[in-house]
């Protein structure tokens, strides 16, 4: 009887598996970044609601700080994260070139 056989199969699944579920996990951790130009449409206690130039909107979480520094209606260039795991967040605000 070949021992080495028996206990190789099941090593390698599980191998695989493993190597599966790591490289899952490290895809849902991953960021994407948007910078875009948008128009501030609201503002709420921890998030703003933007207008991107496409006329698409996107609700994003911002610090209080970032909050009190926007002005609805106007035009700014912003980046923002987002992954699966997270909603989307503020990383940096600029005002928009005239």
């Amino acid at each position: 009887m070949n021992v080495a056989n028996k206990t190789s199969t099941p090593s390698i699944i599980w191998g695989l598996l493993m190597f599966a579920a790591l490289v899952t996990g490290f895809s849902y951790t991953q960021l994407d970044s948007t910078y875009a130009g948008v128009t501030v449409v609201s503002k709420g206690e921890k998030q703003v609601v933007l207008r991107k130039e496409d006329g698409s909107l996107h609700r994003v979480r911002a610090q209080e700080h970032e909050l009190r520094s926007l002005t609805e209606g106007e035009k700014y260039l912003v980046t923002y994260a987002h992954n699966r795991l997270r909603s989307p967040f503020l990383v940096k605000v600029e005002p928009f070139p005239e």
